[in-house]
């Protein structure tokens, strides 16, 4: 099952990155696909903290979710 709510994340980063438009549109969408499959993933995976990188052609976003150690107070930051 876990597997499953992973690609599901994966799937919905694919769809919010098909299709044309501008760079600032793509730029968008990368923000997009980050936040929302990313906090999804990080809340189903348990995990400390995780951190995020999704890439498309020459625009990246790196977003770190959680503690780098428990009660570290630090997000990761890849």
């Amino acid at each position: 099952m876990h597997f499953v709510r992973a690609g599901v994340g994966s799937l919905l980063v694919a769809a919010l990155l098909a299709g044309p438009g501008t760079a600032q549109a793509q730029s968008a969408k990368l923000e997009e696909a980050a936040g929302l499959a990313g906090l999804a993933m990080f809340i189903e995976s348990g995990a400390v903290g995780m951190v995020l990188v999704v890439v498309d052609g020459d625009d990246q976003i790196v977003v770190g979710y959680g503690e780098t150690a428990k009660d570290s107070g630090k997000t990761p930051d890849g």
